[in-house]
C-alpha cells in the first residue's frame, strides 16, 4: 500500500468517524429537547380516562356504556378500539379521529358500543366486524381502546388506553311465574 492510498484510508476512517459523533450528538440533543418539551405537559393535563364500564345486554341490543373520563384541554386526537373474546380473540373494531375540547366534547347518555362508541354503520356491519359477529354472540367480551393526543406541546404524540370491564351477551331472560 502506498502512502497515498493509506492517508486516504485514515481520511476515509476519519471522516466517517467524525460522521458518526455529529450525527450522535445531533440524535442526542433533539431526544433531549423533545423530552424536556414533553414533561413540561403530561398526556394527563389534556386527557384522562378514570373507567369504562359496558353493561351486560341481551342478544341484539346495542350495549350500553358508562364511561368516566375528562378533556382537560383542547387537542386533536385519533382513537381505536376493538372488541375482543376474553381469551383474546378479535371480533369487531373501528377506528377515526376527533377534535377534543373540554367545552363540546360531551357523550351521550345514554352512550351505546356500537352506535357511538365504535360508530358502526348498521347496514354494513361487514366492514367493521369479523363475519356473524354482528350483532354480538351470546358470550363475554371486554372492549379496549386507545387514544393517542396530538398536540405541538407534547411530541411525540402520546398515547392513553383503557380495558373495559368483561360484559356478556346473554339469551332473552326467561320470566318467572310469581309464586303465590
Amino acid at each position: 500500500m502506498t502512502r497515498v492510498h493509506r492517508v486516504n484510508t485514515a481520511l476515509t476512517i476519519l471522516v466517517v468517524a467524525l460522521s458518526l459523533v455529529l450525527h450522535m450528538l445531533f440524535l442526542i440533543f433533539f431526544s433531549i429537547g423533545r423530552t424536556t418539551a414533553g414533561a413540561n405537559y403530561p398526556v394527563s393535563s389534556f386527557f384522562e380516562v378514570y373507567s369504562v364500564f359496558i353493561e351486560d345486554t341481551i342478544y341484539g341490543m346495542d350495549p350500553v356504556m358508562e364511561v368516566d373520563r375528562r378533556v382537560k384541554k383542547p387537542f386533536p386526537g385519533t382513537w381505536t378500539t376493538s372488541i375482543s373474546t376474553t381469551d383474546g380473540e378479535w371480533i369487531c373494531g373501528n377506528t377515526g379521529a376527533h377534535p377534543y375540547n373540554p367545552n363540546t366534547s360531551f357523550l351521550p347518555n345514554p352512550t351505546h358500543l356500537f352506535d357511538f362508541w365504535l360508530f358502526i354503520d348498521r347496514s354494513t356491519p361487514g366492514q367493521y366486524c369479523r363475519e356473524n359477529f354482528y350483532p354480538l354472540p351470546i358470550g363475554c367480551y371486554v372492549v379496549d381502546t386507545v387514544w393517542e393526543v396530538h398536540d405541538d406541546r407534547i411530541k411525540p404524540p402520546r398515547l392513553v388506553s383503557n380495558r373495559s370491564n368483561e360484559f356478556c351477551v346473554i339469551e332473552e331472560p326467561v320470566s318467572i311465574p310469581a309464586q303465590n
